[in-house]
């Protein structure tokens, strides 16, 4: 997937804890080490690490993870 590095500040990345099943699918495939186990081990997205490449996306088993552009979460 593409780099989003440049447009950083027009992009978020959220982690929906209700479908969040804590498999830990996103910190195993996070090549920048930038997704961690938070309490209660659902994952908490370091934003000064990642680089928004977005393969934590692809990776979730329960599409928990979402992508926020310009304030409007993509589904």
């Amino acid at each position: 997937m593409k780099n989003n590095k440049e447009n950083k500040e027009n992009i978020d990345i959220m982690v929906k804890e209700l479908d969040c099943v804590g498999c830990g699918c996103c910190i195993l495939f996070c090549p920048k080490d930038a997704i961690i186990a938070a309490p209660r081990f659902f994952p908490e997205i370091e934003k000064e690490k990642c680089n928004f490449c977005m393969l934590c996306l692809g990776v979730c088993p329960e599409n928990a993870i979402k992508e926020i552009i310009n304030g409007q979460v993509k589904m």
